[in-house]
């Protein structure tokens, strides 16, 4: 191991390294430029040494640190399911994922930032070629950045990535809120597994300004790093909680005054109808169902089920169908009366 320390005004950083192949190797070549940096002043440099980072060049694809970030193909299950089980009795309240991309990491840290108690980072992991143009994102207080050639990368991951997307992040997200600290517009995900409908609806309710969110079981385990992939890291901005018992929130709800809504193809009232009591000032919930099977019997007991009119064809896919709903409810409200 080779130990690099420097020192400016804004403080110290620290540079540590798993030994390089050989001089003029691409490990080498990063250790060299990174040194750079932090001697030099420059304002990568400043980032590093004022958040007290660590950045670990790894050429071991066995090394621990990098459990948790394989796919099933190529995982070490013992020390994978070891490492999971000690993260989740640490953090009970949050799902641990690893979420990739470098849009979707960026995103990441920039809520981690505003938000920090809504999302733990507890590691990165980066291709040294991609380093040069992530590091003023990736470096930040008391989060490891373990950096690699991108060959090695795509073999513990067990997946090859495009070069510019090769950037990791090993996360406790979502974390559970009470569900009575959620305020509306509610949006809520009533056993919608697909993580790709997941994603495109939380981008849509993002977008519109929906962030509360309710969600049964498996749709929370669902909120994963494909569901970030598909939002373009848009679910960042909500804020999650986890209930078994959707009827019991429903109704406390509905007796508050909220109005209940529930997207289903057969619905007891046009979306019209429902849009009208948007602009009339009215606070709603929205639940929308499963791929297959729709809505929960225990929420079309409590929802008033709206239809979306179409001229013809199937029935609408959740996501889109999840779309036309929220824009409906939430761009006819009086708050949007003025806006283009």
């Amino acid at each position: 191991l080779k130990w690099s320390q420097c020192s400016q005004g804004l403080g110290s950083g620290e540079l540590r390294w798993m030994s390089a192949k050989k001089p003029g190797s691409e490990l080498a070549m990063l250790q060299g430029r990174l040194w750079h940096r932090c001697a030099g002043g420059a304002r990568p440099a400043s980032t590093l040494c004022r958040t007290r980072c660590t950045a670990t060049l790894v050429t071991d694809p066995e090394d621990n640190r990098l459990a948790l970030y394989s796919m099933k193909s190529v995982r070490r299950f013992k020390e994978y399911e070891r490492q999971r089980r000690h993260l989740l009795a640490e953090y009970p309240d949050y799902n641990v994922a690893v979420h990739s991309s470098r849009k979707v990491v960026e995103k990441l840290v920039d809520h981690w930032q505003a938000s920090s108690d809504d999302v733990v980072i507890h590691s990165m992991l980066a291709s040294s070629s991609l380093y040069d143009q992530i590091s003023h994102f990736v470096h930040r207080p008391g989060v490891p950045v373990l950096v690699a050639e991108k060959e090695m990368v795509d073999e513990v991951v067990g997946l090859r990535h495009r070069r510019e997307n090769a950037v990791f992040a090993l996360v406790s997200f979502p974390r559970r809120a009470d569900p009575d600290t959620l305020t509306p517009p509610i949006l809520v995900l009533d056993n919608v597994s697909s993580s790709e409908n997941l994603g495109a609806i939380l981008r849509t309710a993002a977008g519109l300004g929906v962030f509360s969110i309710l969600a049964t079981p498996l749709s929370f385990n669902s909120v994963n790093s494909r569901a970030a992939r598909a939002s373009a890291g848009n679910l960042y901005k909500c804020r999650y909680a986890c209930t078994a018992d959707l009827r019991h929130h429903l109704t406390k709800w509905r007796d508050a005054g909220l109005s209940i809504y529930a997207a289903d193809e057969t619905g007891d009232i046009c979306l019209d109808e429902a849009a009208a009591a948007g602009r009339a000032g009215g606070s709603w919930v929205l639940v929308v169902g499963a791929e297959r099977g729709g809505v929960s019997g225990a929420a079309l007991d409590v929802a008033t089920t709206v239809r979306i009119p179409q001229m013809s064809g199937d029935t609408l896919n959740v996501g889109h169908a999840a779309a036309i709903v929220l824009y409906t409810l939430r761009c006819t409200g009086p708050e949007y009366a003025n806006r283009g």
